[in-house]
């Protein structure tokens, strides 16, 4: 069974929810929880206060690499502009992004429990579903390290073997 939870416009399948949830959902809340509405400033002032703690936490140039890869532009090109190499370039803007979001939400934690939720759910859950650029090993190779780990060990265990004798 399909139903309209939320204002939002949001469909759940209603069975694979608990009632608490549904009922959250539906903005009514629960009992002792909260329903993720700002209960001091609103959402524009807690957006406000972001922007500046941010604004202060990155240099000009900073906020231009930021900028440049909000726009997708590649790394080649903002080295070209920057004087740098790819690698450097690259590096910047993710020391520049973890930065800022460990900034973002050190601000967050320091909120009462509702205004953070409103804050991040304006947000898009972006602060929920940080992805880092730097790709996880692939299952391969992780297999590989660890094989070429077992090979050093076995390789160092005969070496020991030879000197005992």
């Amino acid at each position: 069974m399909l139903r309209d939870v939320g204002r939002g416009g949001e469909r759940v399948v209603a069975e694979t929810c608990s009632e608490y949830l549904v009922r959250l959902a539906d903005g009514g809340g629960a009992e002792g929880a909260s329903t993720g509405e700002p209960t001091g400033g609103s959402l524009e002032d807690l957006r406000g206060e972001l922007t500046e703690v941010l604004r202060d936490a990155a240099s000009e140039a900073e906020w231009k690499i930021i900028g440049w890869r909000g726009e997708r532009m590649p790394y080649r090109d903002i080295a070209a502009m920057l004087g740098i190499a790819e690698s450097t370039a690259r590096w910047r803007a993710m020391r520049v992004r973890e930065r800022l979001f460990g900034v973002a939400k050190r601000f967050i934690a320091t909120l009462p429990t509702d205004e953070g939720i409103a804050l991040v759910r304006s947000l898009g859950g972006v602060m929920l579903t940080v992805a880092d650029e730097r790709a996880p090993p692939t299952a391969r190779a992780v297999r590989e390290t660890v094989q070429q780990r077992e090979g050093n060990e076995h390789r160092q265990l005969g070496r020991q073997g030879e000197r005992d004798e």
